[in-house]
């Protein structure tokens, strides 16, 4: 379940056919029919997800512009869209506007589950951000598997400092292609070396990254996806490094 939602919606119908749909899928849900008063609860108390209309009293790329620029503790807040309009008609009017969506209007229940399972990843990857400069580095299963031979260990955590890298520069050549059937079997590659060096939260993210590209969802934030699992390795190459040296001295 998530926490806080905000909704920015001036339909009265729509109002209430998004708040039966949500109420039981949120702590908090909280609707508002203007951009002036989407700002006010953006700046009183942190949301975790924005449904947006495009069209209220100001249009949606005009109010995330605003909101992305702002200094409100929202500033970064997931965003889905909502419009009757087709979603290449609101892709190409946001295209320069960081967002994270698009739900169609009557609502499409399929898209806002996408938009509800978005957030719950993000907040996910987000937690596990803030545990990775602890992150666990359970080698122990490796160490069995490996006999308890400290240089069989030594070596897999050598190939794995060097895969990790051509996975990163791989990955992002396939983002810049969409070649996501190529970028799910790297990530589910990926997920594996990453199971067996025992980083338990990376290999969590990577699955849910996996779920993502299958279902074609979010193709928008998966530049932000690997950006993020990439910052945790490199905190984590440094710990291997400590745990078993492989660069020469």
């Amino acid at each position: 379940m998530l926490g806080n939602i905000l909704i920015g919606e001036d339909n009265l119908v729509s109002q209430q056919v998004m708040e039966a749909l949500l109420e039981t899928k949120c702590e908090k849900l909280t609707l508002v029919s203007g951009y002036a008063e989407l700002i006010h609860e953006l700046n009183k108390e942190r949301y975790d997800l924005l449904l947006l209309d495009y069209h209220m009293d100001q249009d949606a790329d005009f109010m995330v512009t605003q909101i992305r620029l702002g200094d409100s503790i929202n500033k970064n807040i997931p965003v889905f869209i909502l419009s009757a309009e087709p979603e290449i008609v609101v892709m190409e009017k946001m295209r320069e506007i960081p967002f994270d969506g698009y739900v169609k209007k009557p609502i499409d229940f399929t898209q806002l589950e996408a938009a509800l399972n978005h957030t719950l990843l993000i907040r996910s990857t987000s937690t596990n951000e803030a545990a990775s400069s602890s992150d666990e580095i359970d080698l122990s299963n490796l160490e069995i598997l490996m006999g308890n031979n400290p240089e069989r260990v030594r070596q897999i955590v050598k190939i794995f400092n060097k895969e990790v890298n051509d996975f990163f520069v791989k990955m992002d050549q396939l983002l810049i292609k969409q070649d996501w059937d190529n970028l799910r079997a790297l990530v589910h590659k990926a997920r594996a070396s990453y199971g067996y060096i025992g980083l338990t939260s990376l290999y969590t993210q990577l699955t849910q990254w996996e779920s993502e590209i299958e279902a074609g969802r979010n193709q928008n934030n998966y530049y932000r996806f690997i950006e993020t699992i990439k910052t945790e390795t490199l905190v984590v190459l440094d710990k291997l490094e400590k745990l078993y040296p492989t660069r020469k001295s």
